[in-house]
């Protein structure tokens, strides 16, 4: 096992004191024990609240891909949760410095994120799924990072919607604090500049992943005078609830309204209408990262790397020219 006679050298313990004392915690209380053997465990950071985690379609596939890598090199998972950055900061730095983990996996990330910030100080082994923005990237080395490409993708879905004769098209997108929501917020405004379509920021929602924010989000804009005729969501439980809220204020999708989604959750082709998505390998990004943190803890050598996964668009029945028929069928495009 790769952890049984693990233990933290000189060097590292340094670096992570170091990192504690820059980020203003209180080294002793991480420092006092040293632990001379390493758990098999790795650490899985959610990067957001319990609430919202477990409400998500987005972190089960992700943990199946994580176990389905970590299970084959007997390794378990441990789930770690935060009330804030600074606390999954200091737990990040306590479970590994205690020997409970060998390494991490960052579920999201977000912008300047601190924990991505310690664990790369601290040379702490871990892998991240998304990717960091530039201005984080010009001040650290090279880390680990599994993603796909979510500019291009809702790019993709969105000159997919204008292909139909749309122009008058809004976009609900997740939290501004999570890389790839600035990513796919971005594709969005990249295809209308592209088509020589206004940006209109009346039309830019923004919202938390918890049914009760997505549902008052969705609300407010189907509340304005003047409806776009078609919604470009950045997470398909966005799109399923918009479809549903719009339903129940009298509207068809997609005769009325179409809509586009993310991430292609069961629950996509599952609601009526079935929704036109971006297939995102979840479980296969899971196995990537775990793929790539095993490899980092095999070969004290590594070369960080950057994995890129491929996505797809997956037609189905929520998009229609405006005032038109769906676009029956199921077909995948890249």
């Amino acid at each position: 096992m790769l952890g049984s006679k693990a233990y933290v050298a000189p060097e590292k313990r340094k670096a992570i004191q170091e990192a504690i004392q820059k980020l203003d915690y209180h080294p002793n209380v991480i420092a006092k024990s040293m632990s001379n053997r390493r758990m098999d465990n790795i650490g899985i950071v959610l990067a957001q609240d319990a609430s919202s985690a477990f409400q998500s379609q987005y972190v089960p596939p992700l943990l199946a891909g994580f176990w389905q890598e970590l299970s084959k090199n007997n390794m378990q998972m441990l789930l770690l949760m935060a009330k804030d950055r600074e606390d999954e900061v200091q737990k990040c730095l306590t479970m590994y410095s205690t020997g409970n983990v060998q390494g991490f996996i960052l579920m999201r990330s977000r912008y300047n994120d601190q924990t991505v910030c310690a664990l790369s100080a601290a040379d702490i082994p871990f892998v991240l799924v998304g990717n960091i923005n530039y201005e984080l990237a010009c001040k650290l080395p090279a880390i680990n990072m599994v993603d796909t490409d979510n500019t291009y993708d809702v790019k993709n879905t969105t000159m997919h919607v204008i292909a139909q004769g749309h122009r008058r098209i809004a976009l609900i997108h997740s939290s501004s604090e999570f890389i790839a929501s600035i990513e796919r917020r971005n594709g969005y405004y990249l295809a209308l500049q592209q088509n020589g379509i206004p940006i209109d920021d009346s039309l830019v929602f923004e919202c938390e992943q918890r049914i009760s924010k997505m549902e008052a989000c969705c609300d407010k804009l189907l509340s304005s005078d003047r409806l776009p005729t078609a919604v470009v969501a950045t997470d398909d439980m966005i799109a399923v609830t918009f479809i549903k809220r719009a339903t129940e204020r009298g509207l068809k999708v997609p005769e009325d309204i179409s809509v586009v989604g993310h991430n292609n959750y069961p629950v996509s082709r599952l609601c009526t209408p079935s929704l036109t998505t971006v297939d995102v390998p979840l479980v296969d990004l899971g196995d990537a990262a775990a793929n790539l943190l095993m490899e980092h803890l095999r070969n004290k050598d590594h070369k960080p790397r950057r994995i890129l996964l491929p996505t797809s668009i997956v037609v189905r029945n929520s998009v229609a020219p405006p005032g038109g028929g769906a676009i029956s069928g199921e077909t995948a495009g890249a």
